[in-house]
């Protein structure tokens, strides 16, 4: 089938090519579909929904720790500098985005116990409430205790986010599919509507009913 009819299904009267105001309306229809389509795959783009199925996951902020050096006292500025996405993995398995510089206020790392004055330090400078860095130090290794050694990180609660779900991430083929396809079907719907308006409306009021010759 011809993919020009298939976009095009209604056709006009042979003389209305004469028309000025005609040609105009084609080339004003060309124009406002062509920057809707950029539009709308900008849009999709910049927001279009992430998830487990249209992203490829590289790298989780526990993986990357446990991974890390003992020696690291904080792996998160490194975890950020991958150049990844980053984001919040969901139990309905979306991407919650989340702010890298709320990120950069939590300390995780694959030693905490053997960096724990360290990351005390780091804690301190956005939890004065604690009074002092010795109470926070102590209070986090009380935390290390309850843990018995198992928790690699210190994720504030209003974070909201686990270092299990906090994701670095890249977009997939599926997600640019997505991104591109569900613009055109969305730009050739609008398109037929216009068309039906133009030809079944608009001429048929002008003219009535014309045939070709």
């Amino acid at each position: 089938m011809n993919i020009f009819k298939i976009m095009f299904p209604f056709e006009g009267h042979r003389s209305l090519s004469n028309k000025w105001w005609h040609r105009l309306s084609v080339v004003l229809f060309f124009l406002i579909s062509a920057i809707s389509l950029i539009f709308l795959v900008t849009l999709f783009l910049s927001s279009f929904p992430e998830n487990k199925f249209n992203i490829n996951i590289k790298y989780s902020l526990e993986d990357f720790t446990k991974d890390s050096p003992k020696s690291t006292v904080n792996t998160i500025p490194s975890f950020i500098e991958l150049e990844h996405r980053i984001g919040c993995l969901e139990n309905d398995d979306s991407i919650r985005r989340i702010s890298l510089y709320e990120l950069e206020k939590n300390v995780c790392s694959s030693d905490l116990e053997g960096n724990l004055k360290e990351v005390a330090d780091i804690l301190y400078l956005d939890n004065h409430e604690f009074g002092s860095v010795i109470n926070l130090q102590n209070m986090l290794a009380n935390m290390l205790d309850e843990d018995m050694g198992k928790r690699n990180c210190f994720i504030r609660t209003d974070f909201e986010c686990n270092s299990g779900e906090i994701v670095s991430y890249e977009r997939n083929i599926i997600f640019y599919l997505e991104s591109f396809l569900i613009p055109i079907v969305i730009v050739y719907i609008l398109g037929l509507v216009l068309q039906i308006i133009y030809f079944k409306a608009l001429i048929y009021i002008i003219y009535g009913k014309l045939k070709n010759n």
